[in-house]
């Protein structure tokens, strides 16, 4: 729970100061991040009844959670700090400092996300495994 708030506010601070002048573009970004949310939003929208389709979905989420956010998303998170810190005349340094704070934090919160993404597959995996092997 309190990791979704902190990724709410988190987010709503991100795409604030992303009106800013210098990170227009890396807030573009960060918004291709939402595409696993959307995916994720398809499951539970899914009726329990289309057991297989959820499934499938669910795996779909966490291979665009994986790609997207980790892999896409460390990318584009080094792009954008190496451009802000270059800019740090420019920009100040609470903008920077903030900037770097809220991507590493965020960096750090999709890790820890991943390994829950993951630990629940693997849990999900293995009742399924006791249960064909009790058939």
């Amino acid at each position: 729970m309190f990791a979704d708030i902190m990724h709410g506010v988190v987010c709503l601070g991100v795409f604030l100061l992303a009106l800013s002048p210098f990170v227009h573009r890396a807030g573009l970004f960060v918004l291709t991040y939402e595409l696993s949310t959307v995916v994720l939003n398809f499951v539970h929208f899914t009726p329990r009844k289309l057991s297989t389709l959820r499934l499938s979905l669910k795996a779909l989420f966490a291979l665009t959670f994986f790609f997207v956010r980790l892999v896409l998303g460390t990318f584009f998170s080094y792009r954008f700090l190496s451009l802000i810190w270059e800019r740090k005349s420019e920009m100040g340094d609470f903008a920077v400092y903030s900037f770097t704070g809220v991507d590493v934090s965020m960096q750090i919160l999709n890790v820890v996300w991943m390994t829950e993404i993951a630990m629940k597959a693997v849990s999900a995996a293995s009742s399924s495994e006791k249960g064909a092997k009790k058939e």
